[in-house]
């Protein structure tokens, strides 16, 4: 078996899945997802249950707290791979059955051979709310629907500051929207963000902008369905508006992404966005 070391939102959940099913379909085996972790993190629970995916669950809370406490020995016994650094690791598939993952795998290379069947088990499962149907249906009946994505309220947080995240600039946005004007004939821009005030006190933004302001609390999964939905992307320094956009069928679609993901961080973030995106 491969075990994957859950942690991180929805984005990053993703990526530590992705790579964990590639490596057992290279090897023969099942996937493990170890969610051990979420149990004294409480900024983030586990949300790949919205998904149609294939794995065994273990996690240890409450009644199962003695189990897992044998499951902490048993990883004791596997071999541990630890990811050596942000870009993508060649030597990754060389990795043997009973392997434990830890990392964050923020690549397409490490399930691109096993990508249609990403796709597959990324299928939302779950049925969006009346709220977000009625933005579905402005989404369809656009011509050309863009999504922009902005990620604001915990990049600002100075916790968040110090492990290198920002904000992206206006002029990220102005020269992305430009690009696409020029490409694109009368696109409609569909607004996500986790503060849509800020955003519209902040940014300049299309007089056609359709802003997803939502009515109710709602899944954070719905808002990236609706954004995979749409033709084109313009995204934010998030693995959630990354994978919004990859998920999306459109063999034509722009994607638009930052060049800078992180704010002074060393990091090699070269093998992050694939080749056929617009990088600014």
């Amino acid at each position: 078996m491969i075990t994957v070391e859950m942690l991180g939102g929805l984005g990053n959940q993703m990526f530590r899945y992705a790579a964990g099913r590639s490596l057992a379909e290279k090897v023969g085996t099942g996937l493990v997802l170890d969610l051990s972790h979420f149990a004294g993190y409480k900024l983030r629970n586990f949300e790949l249950d919205i998904f149609r995916i294939k794995a065994e669950i273990r996690q240890s809370s409450g009644i199962l707290a003695k189990i897992g406490t044998i499951t902490s020995k048993l990883k004791s016994a596997q071999k541990k791979y630890r990811e050596k650094h942000f870009h993508f690791d060649a030597d990754f598939f060389d990795l043997p059955d009973g392997t434990y993952l830890r990392g964050d795998f923020q690549s397409e290379k490490y399930f691109f051979p096993v990508k249609d069947l990403i796709r597959r088990n990324f299928t939302f499962a779950g049925e969006l709310n009346n709220d977000s149907k009625k933005y579905l249906a402005l989404i369809r009946n656009a011509k050309l629907p863009v999504s922009i994505h902005f990620r604001i309220t915990d990049y600002l947080k100075s916790e968040q500051k110090d492990q290198y995240h920002y904000v992206l600039p206006g002029e990220y946005y102005r020269q992305s929207i430009f690009l696409l004007s020029r490409r694109l004939l009368k696109p409609v821009y569909f607004i996500f963000s986790d503060d849509l005030n800020y955003v519209k006190m902040n940014y300049d933004l299309p007089v056609n902008a359709v802003f997803i302001d939502r009515e109710v609390k709602t899944e954070s999964w719905e808002d990236m369905r609706l954004m995979s939905l749409c033709r084109h992307h313009i995204i934010a320094n998030s693995t959630f508006s990354w994978w919004a956009a990859w998920l999306n069928s459109y063999t034509k679609k722009v994607i638009i992404s930052p060049l800078r993901w992180f704010d002074n961080n060393p990091s090699d973030t070269g093998d992050l966005i694939p080749e056929t995106w617009v990088k600014i």
